[in-house]
């Protein structure tokens, strides 16, 4: 059993470092620079090849969030999971606005200085803030998940389906309401997912669940086209990108397959356990790479854009090797934090917080059964 839940958490962990390799692939594509360069250029089958591999990496973000509801729905609450993360979140925000400065010459404000200290309520990371509401609610989503039965949360997943994935998908206009995947609400859509196949799995054979992945993928990818090519004809613009937002029901079905993929997964722990280890170290990755103040100069020095004229061999092994050095630099910088806060005991403190607040929780408890007892 103990080696099963090794095999488990190393299958999780895996998909955690391809996932953070698929956001960095993400935002190479777009920050980076590469499609606009394609699509400036008059196109070619280098740009729809890119387009396609933007696609196939969409699902990364809600893969993430899947893995949440998958390993949270029978945890306890831990308010320190909220402190570690406001911790991390701060040191990325201080260190990135330092390197800004004094490794870009940027010139920080007041505005960028406010927003330095409070990352969170200024949006710097906009998943780490959907991801933070999520953090401090789930101790009532997993109250009501576990109080209802199988066929009760099969029909609440349908319901937060269709209103948040299925109708913005079908009438692409009502994402002002409803959201294109970069809102709080969509990580409820997504907890619930992973949540319910936490709870009650999910059998299908990993072989046809990467197939399906691959299969959702290429779909979004042919209607994107198929919609680019008619949009102009009705004067609708915007349209044309519905495949590229978070919430459209291709992407949702990709990453649920391509989720059920890893969890299914039957890997030995040798090689695989030991790269599932740097899992623990990927939001280091994108914390680093994607800070807004400094984004843009990390994205400028790969020079991604100006590669594109050497045709696409060259261009995709030169992302590949970018996308591979700013995710292991990602992972570094966070293990030196990390082994930082060890050496000066932030991580043990944190720790006896924990079990003070733990021995709070069912003193708290066993108070409240004694109540109960005397007024029966």
């Amino acid at each position: 059993m103990k080696n099963m839940n090794k095999k488990r958490e190393a299958n999780i962990e895996l998909l955690r470092v391809l996932a953070m390799f698929m956001v960095i692939t993400l935002h190479a594509l777009g920050h980076g620079g590469i499609l606009d360069s394609y699509k400036n250029s008059g196109g070619g089958y280098e740009y729809y090849f890119f387009q396609f591999l933007f696609i196939l990496n969409r699902v990364s973000v809600n893969c993430f969030v899947l893995i949440t509801g998958y390993l949270m729905v029978k945890s306890k609450f831990n308010f320190l999971r909220i402190i570690n993360l406001i911790i991390q979140i701060e040191f990325y925000s201080i260190f990135c606005s330092l390197a800004a400065k004094f490794i870009f010459h940027k010139s920080i404000g007041m505005k960028e200085l406010l927003f330095t200290i409070f990352p969170l309520t200024s949006n710097r990371y906009w998943f780490m803030t959907c991801y933070a509401i999520l953090l401090i609610l789930i101790p009532l989503f997993n109250k009501f998940i576990l109080s209802i039965g199988k066929k009760q949360l099969v029909k609440v997943n349908l319901l937060l389906i269709v209103l948040f994935s299925v109708i913005p998908t079908i009438f692409y206009w009502s994402r002002r309401v409803l959201g294109n995947g970069y809102t709080f609400t969509w990580f409820v859509v997504l907890y619930f997912a992973g949540a319910y196949i936490g709870l009650y799995g999910c059998s299908l054979k990993k072989d046809w669940s990467f197939w399906l992945y691959f299969i959702f993928s290429g779909m979004g990818y042919i209607l994107h086209m198929i919609i680019m090519s008619v949009s102009g004809m009705f004067g609708y613009s915007g349209g044309e990108i519905i495949f590229y937002t978070y919430n459209n029901m291709i992407c949702f079905l990709a990453a649920i397959f391509l989720f059920l993929t890893f969890i299914n997964m039957n890997i030995t722990l040798g090689i695989w356990s030991r790269i599932a280890k740097l899992g623990r170290y990927s939001l280091g990755a994108y914390l680093c790479s994607d800070n807004e103040i400094i984004r843009k100069f990390i994205w400028e020095m790969t020079g991604l854009g100006s590669i594109t004229r050497q045709g696409l061999m060259p261009m995709l092994l030169y992302l590949v090797c970018v996308v591979f050095i700013l995710y292991l630099s990602g992972c570094f910088v966070e293990w030196c934090r990390v082994k930082v806060m060890r050496n000066a005991r932030i991580i043990k403190l944190l720790d006896n917080l924990k079990k003070g607040f733990e021995i709070f929780q069912i003193k708290v408890n066993e108070k409240i059964e004694e109540n109960a007892q005397k007024q029966s």
